[in-house]
């Protein structure tokens, strides 16, 4: 604690706000106490040049206090709902805005993060850097070909798949997804249609319970929360990706790998304008985005790639290619370190 007090680099106001919100909060106080004492013997033993964090909920008194205490660097990664300030004693005393100002580098995953982020922690630019989420290609490769797949799951090659993958809490607004699909089974009376739910949650009984009120168990499958193998093989199944998230009060979608994951299996995607989903689909290009929390909207972009199966392919290999030159991993990886290299 003497190291912080000494510290040139944070302000007076921001060292007595960091202490007494530890004081009153003695629970925090023993973990972060208990955490540095754990690591800082490995970190002098390592002699590290920086320290870096993810999900600053968790790690980012942490990663402050050890750059503190050691005379290090310090980066933190931020990815939406981590950096948001819902809990009433970090509104009075903006205790993430205090850490955010006193480390080096905060990485958010593209412009919209970005926005909301400075928005909320009035961070200067120039310690925000921009990395978004990418993927490893041999995590998602299927050998099987869409028409083995086919046979394999006993799906005719005339059954339009609509797929959603995620956490089943009511922001994700997969709710929606099925009330779109009965209106558009009533429009298209002959169509066959099949909607696959990969993933549970908090809202997983009330969807099920929604998709028996309005009659569609034999349209609707949850596959829960199943292998990766499994997952993969639904991508590559699926004619469309649907997540038409919403942004509330204490949640927002940071970016939504989702869309990633759909889009290098060639499946265009529906999303929403809201948060970082903005940069993870290409309005237009790799698939659509519709008004939050609008049914008619998008229901109208859902009939649209419903209808127009050229345009479904070419958002499809549009997504593809973008995932491939864009979205990888191994791309990524140069970036990252030039982000290390500005703050050495």
């Amino acid at each position: 604690m003497k190291k912080l007090l000494r510290d040139k680099n944070t302000s007076l106001k921001d060292k007595l706000k960091i202490i007494f919100y530890l004081w009153i909060n003695p629970r925090n106080l023993v973990i972060v106490f208990n955490n540095v004492v754990n690591i800082i013997p490995y970190l002098r033993k390592l002699d590290v040049d920086i320290i870096v964090g993810g999900f600053p909920s968790k790690t980012l008194p942490l990663i402050f206090f050890l750059s503190k205490l050691l005379n290090k660097e310090a980066i933190s990664f931020t990815y939406g709902n981590d950096f948001l300030k819902n809990k009433p004693l970090e509104k009075t005393f903006h205790l993430k805005t205090i850490y955010f100002k006193n480390i080096n580098k905060v990485i958010v995953l593209g412009d919209t993060t970005k926005f909301f982020f400075q928005r909320i922690h009035n961070i200067n630019e120039r310690k925000i850097e921009i990395l978004p989420l990418a993927i490893f290609p041999e995590d998602y490769t299927i050998n099987e070909s869409r028409e083995e797949l086919r046979k394999k799951y006993n799906i005719s090659e005339k059954t339009f798949i609509i797929l959603s993958v995620g956490w089943h809490v009511p922001r994700k607004k997969f709710d929606l997804v099925i009330r779109a699909i009965k209106i558009i089974k009533e429009k298209r009376p002959n169509s066959d249609i099949k909607y696959f739910s990969v993933g549970k949650g908090t809202s997983t009984k009330y969807l099920k319970d929604l998709t028996k009120e309005l009659e569609l168990e034999d349209t609707v499958k949850f596959f829960g929360e199943c292998e990766n193998s499994i997952r993969n093989e639904l991508y590559k199944l699926a004619d469309i990706f649907v997540m038409p998230s919403i942004t509330t009060n204490d949640s927002i979608e940071g970016f939504g790998l989702v869309f990633l994951e759909a889009n290098y299996n060639k499946v265009p995607v529906i999303g929403s304008y809201s948060g970082g989903i903005r940069d993870a689909v290409k309005n237009g290009k790799s698939g659509l985005l519709v008004k939050p929390n609008n049914l008619e909207d998008l229901i109208e972009k859902m009939l649209y790639l419903f209808d127009k199966e050229e345009i479904r392919t070419e958002m499809g290999k549009h997504g593809y290619n973008r995932v491939i030159n864009e979205f990888l991993w191994e791309k990524r990886y140069y970036d990252f370190i030039d982000i290390l290299q500005k703050v050495i």
